[in-house]
C-alpha cells in the first residue's frame, strides 16, 4: 500500500505544473496507467467513477 501511495504522491508533485510542456505528456501517460491500476477497486464503495479509464 506503501508504494502505490508513493506513486500517487510523485505523480502529483511532478505534474503539478503541466505549463511544462515536457511533462505533459508524461503526466497524461501516467495518469492513464493510473486509472487502469484502480480500476481493481471499482467494487468498493469508495470508488469513483472519475477513476474509471
Amino acid at each position: 500500500m506503501r508504494a502505490k501511495k508513493a506513486i500517487l504522491d510523485d505523480y502529483a508533485r511532478y505534474c503539478a505544473d503541466l505549463d511544462n510542456p515536457g511533462r505533459e505528456l508524461i503526466c497524461h501517460v501516467t495518469r492513464d496507467v493510473i486509472k487502469r491500476l484502480a480500476t481493481v477497486y471499482d467494487g468498493h464503495p469508495d470508488y469513483t467513477e472519475d477513476f474509471r479509464p
